[in-house]
């Protein structure tokens, strides 16, 4: 009896995307659909974290073919930060056009009218998060920051490297970029839970992240959310070294929400 002829897995057996409301989602890149803004034409637009998931910012990654970018200047009531994950782009902020390649980044505070163009020949991919900002009439709302992850030294911790992308010491700002970087075979020693949520992008390499009681795989491409409280630790696989960008809020008092 002659074997069965071999059949190409099904797509619901090699999807890797869970989702947990109120807890955790992980969205791996082969399962992100792209869809588009109307002053981004022709810019690729991947919707990974947004208010429908529960998040209280939203966080995309945009695929910019050559010669594309924003239509009109971009001037609202958020902030905004971008990181370069391939390729170049030309950020026109502040009067002035900015070269960003690979590694830089721009924080960008409420009503600072910004636009970026693609302007090489290659595709260009972009991290940007969008969140509407926190003050305190206190204190002064933080000026653009427009750098490279190379200009920020790593704080080393037992676990990982850390670069704080916006500076911790700053207590106008409501939310906190950062890169962590593993060495192979990393890991927490201890979960955490905390008030804030994660927006988490897998840059290099792979881990088991735990999650609510679940353990679940993730590589370079994929982005994890984790909603507040939600229990969560991380270690490395393989071995590779391992980074993620990672966004959480941060200086707030949560009074907002009562």
């Amino acid at each position: 009896m002659k074997n069965p002829p071999v059949r190409e897995p099904e797509p619901v057996t090699t999807c890797r995307s869970m989702v947990k409301p109120g807890e955790y989602m992980v969205l791996p890149a082969n399962d992100r659909i792209v869809s588009s803004i109307r002053y981004l034409p022709d810019v690729g637009v991947q919707v990974m974290a947004s208010p429908e998931l529960g998040a209280a910012f939203v966080q995309y990654e945009l695929l910019v073919p050559p010669a594309t970018g924003t239509s009109r200047a971009i001037a609202d009531e958020f902030e905004h930060f971008l990181f370069m994950l391939e390729g170049e782009a030309e950020l026109e902020a502040m009067g002035r056009q900015h070269a960003m390649r690979s590694g830089s980044y721009a924080w960008l505070p409420p009503g600072e009218a910004f636009g970026f163009h693609n302007r090489s020949s290659l595709l260009s991919r972009l991290i940007w998060v969008r969140r509407r900002y926190e003050g305190d009439e206190e204190l002064p709302v933080p000026g653009p920051i427009i750098s490279h992850e190379e200009s920020i030294a790593p704080v080393l911790h037992p676990v990982c490297d850390t670069r704080y992308l916006l500076p911790l010491e700053t207590l106008s700002f409501d939310m906190s970029m950062s890169i962590l970087s593993f060495q192979p075979g990393s890991f927490f020693s201890t979960p955490e839970t905390h008030a804030m949520e994660h927006g988490l992008y897998m840059l290099e390499g792979a881990g088991i992240y735990w999650l609510n009681g679940d353990y679940v795989d993730v590589k370079a491409g994929d982005f994890v959310y984790m909603a507040p409280y939600c229990p969560q630790a991380f270690f490395v696989t393989g071995h590779d070294f391992t980074r993620y960008l990672l966004y959480k809020d941060w200086n707030l008092d949560y009074t907002e929400y009562l």
